[in-house]
């Protein structure tokens, strides 16, 4: 069984006393059960199951708890909870950090805002493994240093992407993707199936623009995304023609 501190002056926070009771109990469930950097995926099932609440009460609670948590889709980060268990600020060179380190960088991509929260800079978060590619010892530490660099180990966003361009799962994205893909920030779900659907398609050649690179697709995701919705909105206009 781990054991987590407790911040017992907790209950003299204005923020956390004036919460209800069921506010109080789910968030004081959820800060045991997240991971080491505060990320606990909503399990409102289990939730009810251990607290004896009803779920319709336990999703009020998370929405009235929005000032200690940042939720992306069916994830919440607590924003606190790295301060309170003694781990800022995170050091790379301390071996009980590396995990927080490397839990937060699997979740950029979905949660862009943490390291400008915690204070941090965004390099100590790039989930950089050991560079496959040879280096000429030119450059000044940026994208010159990066170049042959590969990620550690590939998101599942990162596997999904990376099978639009005929990647494998085990193919790993080079570090300068990775920053491109986080760079893009919070990425909707309606977007990737979007796009998903448009790198996918059978489209002839001479009507083709997509992107042949992974990194300019990325460093265009926007203007990506537009042209797929209006790629396939035509598709579907001309497939049900309207009859006048």
């Amino acid at each position: 069984m781990s054991k987590r501190f407790t911040e017992s002056d907790k209950w003299d926070d204005v923020w956390f006393r004036q919460l209800p009771p069921g506010a109080k109990l789910t968030f004081l469930f959820m800060c045991d059960r997240c991971d080491m950097a505060g990320f606990y995926e909503l399990d409102v099932e289990d939730i009810a199951f251990r607290t004896k609440m009803t779920e319709d009460s336990i999703l009020g609670a998370v929405k009235g708890l929005y000032r200690g948590l940042i939720q992306h889709d069916n994830v919440v980060w607590l924003r606190n909870f790295l301060r309170h268990q003694k781990n800022l600020p995170l050091n790379p060179e301390n071996n009980a950090h590396k995990h927080i380190i490397y839990r937060i960088g699997q979740r950029l991509a979905e949660f862009p805002e943490v390291p400008k929260l915690l204070g941090a800079d965004m390099g100590l978060f790039s989930p950089i493994g050991k560079g496959r590619g040879k280096g000429n010892g030119k450059g000044t530490g940026s994208t010159a240093t990066r170049k042959g660099q590969k990620v550690a180990e590939n998101t599942p966003i990162m596997v999904r992407i990376g099978a639009w361009f005929g990647r494998r799962a085990s193919t790993l994205w080079s570090v300068n993707e990775a920053r491109s893909l986080h760079d893009v920030g919070t990425i909707a779900d309606e977007d990737v199936r979007l796009l998903e659907q448009f790198y996918q398609m059978q489209i002839m050649p001479d009507k083709d623009t997509r992107r042949h690179s992974l990194d300019t697709m990325l460093h265009n995701w926007n203007g990506e995304v537009d042209k797929a919705r209006k790629h396939i909105g035509t598709q579907r206009r001309s497939s049900n023609p309207t009859n006048i």
